[in-house]
């Protein structure tokens, strides 16, 4: 199966540079994710409530992304 995208440059410039740099910019989401995670699980410098602060956007943003259809894998 193959997907062929066509934009008519320079117009459609932003919507090529975003098909182009989706992938980069979906490990960027995941990298993220799991450095937050990771910061709640093991950071001795962050206090409770920035735990908690930590916590809740992650869960945010995982929300966001369940919600417009963005999870390809499970964190």
């Amino acid at each position: 199966m193959k997907a062929i995208l066509e934009f008519e440059l320079p117009d459609d410039q932003f919507e090529h540079l975003v098909a182009i740099k989706a992938m980069d910019m979906y490990a960027l989401m995941s990298d993220t994710l799991e450095h937050i995670r990771q910061m709640i699980k093991h950071d001795q410098n962050i206090s409770g409530e920035q735990a908690v602060a930590l916590d809740r956007l992650r869960e945010f943003i995982l929300d966001e992304m369940k919600s417009r259809d963005l999870m390809f894998i499970n964190w």
